[in-house]
């Protein structure tokens, strides 16, 4: 045992030789990066055309390479970027056409993910205050950086924030093109950056979209957030979250409510994916203790019936919402127009080991299930993580996802999907 502590120690020291002597050269800019693998296994159940049942298996692995630098600030500015190089390890044949890395979102891919010059205002007494252009990662309300295989979602655009105010964090910016977290070049989840138009899947390139978002927590014990985007030529969205915080010292109760509606705007009722008037009304509880807590929530999306239409809630660059989070995708469709989804989430922290786990279950007021329009279908999913921190820069995750797609009340029929995956990784 002592062996072998000894021995991750020297792992620890090989890291450390390769960006010490670089970082502690002021003069040099500042350097970091990782190495990661990433396996998978997954099986998915699908209809055929006459009603049967099929299942997909794909079982892949790849590895990752991050590098990570800043250059030296100079009169304020400084440049970043970060460069990401996956390869594939493993690729099984299975019952899919193409291959089954392909179906998993985890090809190979290599991708600038960060390439930015950034100004910090220090200067004019705000060092609080940054304008950055360039690709960049960033995260949102309705633009969240979670990284699902390999590599956070990055957009390309320019963005000004700032948290100089008191009580206040401020940011406005424009983003023309988006990449996501998946290994994969194809919309809606594209490795390279792509166009916001062709993101959407959309018959015409527009314009980007320009968002602005502001958080204010100078109310005894509440937070304000409030943000809109407009995504031109596609729709608009506008929303509002409250978080509320009772407690003192380690133990607090948080509960929140997040609402959002959304517009079609210019060309899409027309030209693009039809009209859109959707809204979402998401309300938590949580019950937290140091860094575990318990979370209970529910998730509703509106079922609009004044045209006859389906309005499906968009969120093309995922959101906060906790239901959006999902690591199975939108396996039980719980942005549909109609869906009501409840969540219970726990997670808990000791020592070197962290564990999560949430549970989800949506009740569809509309749902297509096989082509027909089925009231009250049911679909559910559970995912857990188990996290360990093995050395100062070495760590693992296993994650496991297990779903239910189509419960009807009354057969009882459901497709499934099951879903492993190990991450390893070592920092340097």
């Amino acid at each position: 045992k002592r062996t072998f502590l000894q021995f991750l120690g020297k792992v620890d020291d090989l890291g450390d030789a390769v960006t010490g002597p670089f970082n502690s050269n002021g003069n040099l800019g500042k350097m970091k990066g990782k190495v990661q693998s990433l396996t998978m296994r997954q099986s998915t159940d699908s209809y055929n055309r006459d009603g049967s049942v099929k299942e997909t298996k794909t079982v892949t692995s790849t590895m990752a390479f991050f590098l990570d630098y800043v250059t030296p600030e100079f009169a304020g500015f400084t440049g970043g970027l970060q460069y990401v190089y996956v390869t594939k390890l493993y690729d099984g044949h299975h019952s899919v056409p193409f291959n089954d890395a392909y179906y998993a979102f985890n090809e190979k891919y290599h991708v600038l993910n960060e390439f930015y010059v950034n100004y910090n205002a220090k200067a004019l007494g705000m060092g609080k205050t940054n304008l950055r252009a360039g690709r960049q990662i960033i995260n949102y309300d309705f633009f969240k950086k979670a990284a699902l295989r390999h590599k956070e979602a990055a957009a390309e655009g320019v963005v000004f924030s700032t948290k100089d105010i008191k009580d206040t964090e401020l940011s406005v910016g424009h983003i023309w093109k988006y990449s996501s977290f998946a290994s994969r070049d194809y919309p809606p989840y594209p490795t390279q950056f792509m166009n916001i138009g062709d993101v959407m899947r959309v018959p015409y390139r527009t314009a980007g979209a320009t968002f602005a978002s502001a958080s204010y927590s100078g109310i005894s014990n509440f937070k304000l957030t409030t943000y809109d985007w407009i995504l031109y030529n596609l729709f608009n969205v506008q929303g509002n979250k409250i978080e509320y915080f009772m407690g003192e010292g380690d133990f607090k109760v948080v509960p929140r409510v997040h609402f959002a509606w959304e517009r079609d705007a210019g060309r899409m009722a027309k030209d693009g994916l039809g009209k859109i008037e959707s809204y979402a009304l998401e309300t938590a509880v949580a019950l937290k203790y140091k860094r575990s807590y318990l979370e209970w929530g529910w998730l509703s999306i509106a079922d609009n019936k004044r045209d006859g239409k389906v309005h499906n809630f968009q969120h093309p660059f995922d959101s906060s919402f906790t239901s959006d989070c999902e690591k199975g995708g939108d396996f039980t469709r719980q942005f549909n127009a109609g869906a009501q989804t409840t969540h219970l989430r726990a997670f808990l922290e000791w020592d070197c080991f962290s564990f999560v786990t949430t549970y989800y279950y949506t009740i569809h007021q509309k749902a297509a299930v096989n082509g027909a329009t089925d009231r009250g279908t049911r679909d559910q999913q559970i995912e857990a993580d188990l996290g360990v921190q093995i050395t100062r820069n070495m760590s693992a995750k296993a994650t496991f996802i297990y779903g239910q797609l189509g419960t009807n009340m009354t057969d009882r029929k459901y497709l499934e999907k099951k879903d492993a995956r190990i991450w390893i990784t070592y920092a340097f």
